[in-house]
């Protein structure tokens, strides 16, 4: 029994030395062609990265950059969220949700010179109004899906620090759990709530401005 355990833990070993490599060069050589503006190839490498450390959010970040340069806003606003979630450095989870809110205002003004095109070249026989105040439901629902995305990011993020959490706290039945401070979990909450109302503030205008 001991003998068979030696092996399979061999194997793992094995398994692991062998994967790290890859995953360092995958991660390091995207990283490189993304600096380099090669957004095609960084995608290509990072989006391995990801696959073969799918908890490593240098990967998703990366990945994200990469993504948002070539325009593919939805695919970058996932990687984000998920390189917001599994980091704890302050600085990457302020940088991904900026880039979510630019992408945000990108996709909704994008939207808005659509309609513009599409009203100037219809027919005047053809009731404009109602297309437009469709299209501006559209912007807010979809803005309002986006922020509650973000609130409900946020609500997973502090559960994640707090399952990987090395501070405890006395809970009113005199219990001892793995949590963080108040003023972490109020600052994730803070930050959310600010991208969350920006985002739509945006929608808001540039629904307003859809005519």
């Amino acid at each position: 029994m001991r003998l068979n355990q030696s092996i399979f833990l061999s194997l793992c070993l094995s398994a692991f030395i062998s994967a790290s490599p890859a995953l360092a060069n995958d991660l390091s050589n995207g990283i490189s062609f993304y600096k380099a503006k090669d957004y095609l190839m960084a995608s290509k490498l990072l989006e391995k990265a990801t696959i073969k450390s799918p908890r490593n959010w240098r990967a998703h970040y990366y990945l994200a950059n990469a993504q948002m340069a070539l325009g593919r806003f939805n695919t970058a606003t996932y990687h984000y969220e998920l390189a917001r979630d599994l980091t704890t450095n302050r600085n990457i989870q302020r940088s991904a949700g900026q880039a979510i809110v630019r992408m945000e205002n990108l996709r909704i003004n994008s939207n808005i010179a659509s309609v513009s095109r599409e009203h100037n070249q219809a027919s005047p026989s053809i009731d404009h109004q109602a297309e437009l105040n469709d299209h501006k439901h559209r912007i807010l629902a979809e803005a309002e899906a986006r922020a509650k995305g973000i609130e409900a990011a946020a609500e997973r993020q502090i559960k994640a620090e707090k399952e990987n959490s090395n501070w405890r706290a006395l809970t009113p039945n005199g219990e001892m759990v793995m949590s963080i401070p108040w003023q972490r979990e109020q600052d994730i909450r803070q930050e959310a709530a600010a991208t969350a109302a920006q985002i739509r503030r945006t929608a808001q205008r540039s629904a307003d401005n859809v005519y």
